[in-house]
């Protein structure tokens, strides 16, 4: 009696569902000869013609205001490193310290064609220069084929957003 209910019922759902149906288009589906691969000679895959795995360690100021009211942090010292296997396409960043207050903020690669690009996926609350900050998001960007590094970090205090850069950041 069991085994009865049960095929009555999964008959019931399939011609329940049979019936929602529409025609579809049974044909096969097109052949692609070939996809049109964008132009990546502007970017040289600098990173790639190095074959060691790099590892730095630096200090940036960031004294550029980009978004607020004030600068949030007026000797805004970091110090960064960060670590890159061109060839896994691996590699982490950390905001070691700002102004001396050691942070140890960890950035992920992001992955951004033709530079190194890191951020933060965890927000930290600090006392720096006397004033509690908290710090939402940390970026670096490296550019290898010149060695210039820039970064940026977005605040928050009372709903408001502060951003603070290198001056070399890129909006």
């Amino acid at each position: 009696m069991k085994n009865i209910i049960i095929s009555i019922s999964y008959i019931v759902l399939l011609g329940i569902g049979l019936a929602g149906c529409q025609e579809e288009d049974l044909s096969p589906p097109a052949i692609i000869e070939s996809i049109e691969q964008p132009d990546q000679s502007r970017y040289k895959d600098s990173f790639r013609k190095i074959n060691k795995p790099i590892k730095a360690t630096f200090i940036l100021n960031l004294n550029r205001l980009i978004r607020g009211k004030q600068v949030k942090i007026k000797n805004a010292k970091c110090k960064f490193t960060y670590t890159w296997d061109p060839q896994k396409a691996r590699g982490m960043g950390r905001l070691i310290s700002i102004g001396g207050v050691k942070l140890n903020i960890d950035l992920s690669a992001t992955g951004l064609l033709g530079k190194l690009a890191f951020v933060s996926a965890k927000s930290k609350t600090a006392v720096i220069e006397g004033e509690v900050i908290f710090i939402k998001t940390v970026a670096l960007d490296i550019d290898l084929k010149n060695n210039q590094k820039s970064a940026a970090i977005l605040f928050e205090e009372d709903f408001s957003w502060y951003t603070q850069a290198t001056q070399n950041w890129e909006k």
